[in-house]
């Protein structure tokens, strides 16, 4: 089970998962061009585009890739994080 997907940015200057995802018996890759806007999600084996979003930012685009991941049956943990305290670190302020 993933959480997070980790982009890097490879020669061509696409932003590509660093990991491999398991959808059923398929393994996929999602990717998307920042100067665009377009993601899409590659199958790993054959290198066959599978599924094609587009978004106004490349956040957005990141979470559509993750819906579509969902989609094909790569199954996700449930993302919470904890709650901090933040530190008053004013002069003034005890």
């Amino acid at each position: 089970m993933s959480t997070r997907i980790r982009y890097v940015k490879n020669a061509q200057g696409t932003m590509v998962a660093m990991q491999v995802f398991q959808g059923g018996v398929m393994s996929y890759r999602p990717e998307f061009y920042p100067d665009t806007n377009i993601g899409q999600i590659v199958e790993v084996v054959s290198q066959r585009v599978v599924s094609q979003v587009q978004a106004t930012s490349a956040h957005k685009i990141k979470i559509k890739l993750k819906e579509e991941l969902s989609k094909l049956g790569v199954v996700f943990e449930k993302e919470t994080r904890a709650v901090t305290k933040r530190q008053n670190s004013s002069a003034g302020n005890t």
